[in-house]
């Protein structure tokens, strides 16, 4: 047995990633029908609504001493390494008592598009516009709150805080 992290957004616990605007929006349109038949590809087809009809939002992100404030489409937060199969960023673990925050500070409806091809292409930190860091406590608020999810499924708005609840979780691994 090994102990992991898990994350945690406003006391509801997390096991892979949150995402709040965009991408939050096309976990909310994507329905657990669609995602039995076509697995992931659900949200590529769910989402091409809400990528043409999402509007950025103001931003304000604190960790530690430092704040970044920007305009954007979307944040993901990864506890550990991934957002889905995509690393987030490089060095992350899931036992490292950090939450690993990606963002980016475009604006328009192909720069949200930009980001996500970006993401899975593993590319997204070469962006000229992307923000990222690993902090074990963060808190975003947004204006206008926009949708909060957790590992695909909308938990609520915004504002959001986030902490790691460290080796909180006994798992079982091969030798």
């Amino acid at each position: 047995c090994e102990r992991v992290d898990l994350g945690r957004v406003n006391q509801t616990y997390f096991a892979n990633f949150s995402t709040l605007g965009l991408a939050a929006d096309i976990s909310g349109a994507t329905s657990g029908e669609l995602k039995s038949k076509i697995g992931a590809a659900a949200y590529a087809v769910a989402g091409l609504r809400p990528l043409l009809t999402h509007r950025p939002f103001d931003c304000r992100i604190r960790w530690g001493k430092n704040r970044l404030d920007l305009r954007t489409h979307q944040v993901i937060v990864a506890n550990g390494r991934y957002f889905g199969d995509t690393p987030v960023l490089p060095d992350a673990t899931i036992d490292d008592g950090e939450l690993a925050l990606f963002t980016t500070a475009g604006t328009s409806t192909w720069d949200a598009a930009k980001s996500f091809l970006a993401l899975f292409a593993g590319k997204q930190l070469e962006l000229r516009d992307a923000h990222y860091f690993s902090a074990p406590k963060i808190k975003i608020t947004t204006s206008p709150q926009v949708a909060l999810a957790i590992d695909g499924d909308v938990i609520g708005r915004t504002p959001a805080r986030f902490s790691v609840a460290y080796r909180a979780l006994r798992v079982m691994v091969p030798a």
